[in-house]
């Protein structure tokens, strides 16, 4: 009996060495997204996605909601915060409204299930020292990986308070991290994609995915070692009991 505990603690060693990032459930259908300010073009206020969406798919439009930016926060008398916002001077004939290249066009301005693109004010304003701002998008559109998985690859813009495009990231690369949220973040010329794990499953499925099989075959390694040497226990253990 003793030696069937030690085998399922060694096997809850195993579940327990994955579950952590599983626990996390961020919500699919936002993203963080930020551009380290040290490397964007000079006047750049805000940072755009870009995606291959023809204007042949239902979910293109004309011209979607512009990004908005918080102008002030302030607590009101509960206690609660409350955000006054402006609007960016972003129209249907802003350059990055314009914008189409490589088939690559803007997601704030096409997408029909985008909800909103907010700039969380004009300083620095999040981690590593970066600008930050939240995409928010409609359920019952793709979350932000299905987009991916639909469309590809991503690129993004830098532009300015009046639509001006100052320059493209147009080298993508994905990055698996469980333990954060989704978000998109530029740096330069390159734009990187953080997928985040939603589930138990959903997190061995995409470890297999993105490359991080060496990390589950180690975990699972281990864990079987474990049981392995619980196993082989003297004999004389087991008399005693």
């Amino acid at each position: 009996m003793k030696r069937l505990f030690s085998i399922a603690a060694a096997l809850m060693l195993l579940i327990a060495a994955v579950m952590p990032a599983a626990a996390l459930d961020f919500d699919p259908y936002r993203a963080d997204v930020s551009w380290e300010s040290e490397k964007a073009p000079e006047g750049t206020v805000w940072l755009d996605i870009l995606i291959k969406l023809p204007k042949s798919d239902e979910a293109y439009t004309d011209f979607g909601a512009p990004p908005r930016r918080i102008k002030r926060g302030y607590l009101d008398k509960s206690e609660n915060t409350v955000y006054e916002y402006e609007s960016l001077n972003v129209n249907a004939d802003s350059e990055i409204a314009c914008y189409d290249k490589d088939g690559y066009v803007s997601l704030t301005c096409h997408y029909r299930g985008l909800r909103m693109m907010t700039v969380n004010g004009s300083e620095k304003d999040g981690y590593y020292n970066n600008v930050k701002q939240e995409l928010d998008l409609y359920s019952g559109y793709c979350t932000t990986e299905e987009l991916y998985e639909k469309y590809g690859s991503f690129r993004a813009a830098y532009v300015d308070q009046n639509g001006q495009v100052l320059g493209v990231a147009n080298v993508f690369e994905e990055m698996y991290k469980p333990d954060e949220p989704y978000a998109l973040v530029a740096q330069g010329g390159r734009l990187v994609f953080r997928i985040s794990g939603t589930g138990f499953g959903d997190v061995i499925e995409k470890m297999l995915r993105y490359g991080l099989i060496a990390v589950l075959i180690t975990v699972i390694a281990a864990a079987a070692a474990a049981v392995i040497l619980l196993i082989r226990r003297k004999p004389d253990e087991d008399k005693g009991e």
